[in-house]
């Protein structure tokens, strides 16, 4: 299908596209890509229904769990976010989590073959994808350690150093499109505790909250 420039330029502004010659991959990727709409609390991906390939939120927000009830929460996927990376190129016949949209939502599917066509385009896509692999391992072997903290204030820290985003001018934002009320279901710690330690964060000065949004202002503090 053909993506409009608005949506061309949204795709850009992925990780995985910085430095490339967006020229180049442009003609590849706009006649190539699947554009689906997932209605709010559909599954995007699951253990036997996948794609073989990545997946970019183009709007709208989901939550990758794990676990046969889908208690254990691994994400929070926002506009931009990719998932997927795990199936590419991998001999695995199953999904190894579960993807649901948290609202309506559309994602751009980039498949197997058309990532390989793109690899031989432009270098910098390799390196690029190579550098998000190693940080998917970081955020892994961090999560590991959410796994094992009991109390919620550890929760809550963990949650806001593994979603905090850099923005250009250097602050690092945490981006709650779900909701507090819906985050404290997330991080399983109610919702008077959450806010309790929120509250605290702020006195502290380790946090800035405003509206929907987290501002990291001593994330060693966290």
């Amino acid at each position: 299908m053909k993506l409009s420039s608005l949506e061309i330029n949204k795709v850009f502004e992925n990780y995985l596209f910085r430095g490339t010659n967006k020229e180049q991959l442009q003609s590849v990727l706009t006649e190539k890509v699947k554009l689906i709409e997932f209605a709010r609390n559909s599954t995007i991906f699951d253990r036997d229904n996948y794609i073989n390939g990545l997946g970019i939120i183009m709007d709208g927000s989901a939550i990758v769990t794990k676990g046969n009830d889908g208690d254990l929460v691994l994400r929070v996927l926002n506009e931009g976010d990719t998932f997927g990376v795990a199936t590419v190129f991998s001999n695995n016949d199953t999904y190894v989590s579960k993807i649901s949209a948290i609202s309506n939502c559309r994602v751009l599917f980039l498949d197997e073959e058309l990532i390989e066509s793109m690899f031989k385009l432009d270098f910098m896509l390799v390196k690029n994808y190579i550098s998000f692999l190693a940080d998917k391992i970081y955020f892994l072997n961090s999560k590991i350690d959410g796994f094992t903290v009991n109390t919620a204030e550890e929760k809550v820290s963990i949650f806001l150093r593994n979603n905090a985003k850099k923005e250009e001018n250097g602050e690092f934002v945490v981006d709650v499109k779900i909701g507090f009320t819906k985050l404290s279901k997330v991080l399983n710690v109610s919702r008077a505790s959450l806010y309790r330690i929120i509250c605290d964060l702020e006195e502290k000065g380790i946090i800035q909250k405003e509206g929907k949004q987290i501002f990291i202002k001593n994330k060693n503090g966290l």
